[in-house]
């Protein structure tokens, strides 16, 4: 287990605890705010500590550990690592109803994809729809949509005409 200690382009001072996968990849358990006590305590050794687990039985104790301990206490334990970050996308969390997720998980599942895609292709879709919509209310897009429609029956009349002689 791994612990990154940062600041935020915000100016916020995070610790983020996490784990090193053999993809290369971090697999992040828990992070929080760094407290007074780890920004000014870096390389103090605490006499007093309650020691770190061998091995977490599951990410959730890793997390818990780690949300009620303070990374000062152990600073004399850790080395220094260096490893690349490559953030593609950015993520937003957001509160749903316990009921709604679940049926959002089973659609997902049926469709034989993430819950994530199910939601980010629904959303997509909802707002093209709403964007017609608002595009179809548009008083200029009105006035050129029945510009073309009279411009479309005078060249369709004349098409007529010219048949007819």
């Amino acid at each position: 287990m791994y612990a990154a200690l940062g600041r935020t382009f915000d100016g916020r001072y995070l610790v983020v605890y996490f784990i090193y996968k053999k993809t290369h990849e971090a697999l992040i358990i828990s992070a929080r705010e760094m407290n007074k006590q780890e920004r000014r305590s870096y390389g103090k050794n605490k006499k007093k500590r309650e020691p770190i687990p061998r091995h977490f039985k599951s990410i959730e104790e890793a997390s818990e550990f780690w949300d009620t301990h303070s990374l000062a206490d152990y600073w004399d334990l850790t080395r220094e690592v260096k490893f690349d970050v490559d953030i593609q996308r950015r993520v937003f969390l957001i509160a749903l109803e316990p009921n709604l997720a679940k049926r959002l998980t089973h659609a997902a599942r049926r469709q034989g994809v993430s819950t994530e895609t199910l939601v980010n292709v629904w959303l997509s879709e909802k707002l093209a729809a709403n964007e017609m919509d608002e595009m179809a209310r548009d008083p200029d897009i009105q006035r050129e949509n029945q510009t073309i429609a009279q411009e479309f029956a005078i060249t369709e009349n004349d098409g007529l005409m010219n048949f007819a002689s």
